[in-house]
């Protein structure tokens, strides 16, 4: 599986010209820190050979992967950490074969 948002989506969602390409490596850079601390702080594996994410999950994490770009990218100086935003909309993401 591929990254689940891509560049295109991120510039649209951070509503950046499309054309400039001077933060592409950024952006593509908080992209894969994003999902792999979402992977970490839920213990799903959103890409990989055997994902754990239920398919129907997909809009949550793609979602909380643009929050947390976003809060990312507004505050470059400052900390890291996922945003709560980010966290609250991972709490209702099932991992596949989990106990429901």
């Amino acid at each position: 599986m591929a990254e689940p948002v891509s560049l295109a989506d991120l510039k649209e969602h951070l509503r950046l010209d499309a054309s400039e390409t001077a933060e592409d490596a950024l952006l593509d850079g908080f992209m894969l820190a994003a999902r792999r601390a979402l992977e970490l702080h839920t213990g799903r594996v959103i890409v990989g050979a055997n994902p754990t994410l239920d398919p129907a999950d997909l809009p949550l994490v793609e979602h909380a992967i643009k929050v947390t770009c976003t809060a990312w990218y507004e505050n470059r100086e400052g900390e890291q950490a996922l945003p709560p935003a980010a966290i609250a909309l991972m709490r209702g993401v099932v991992i596949i074969g989990a106990p429901a």
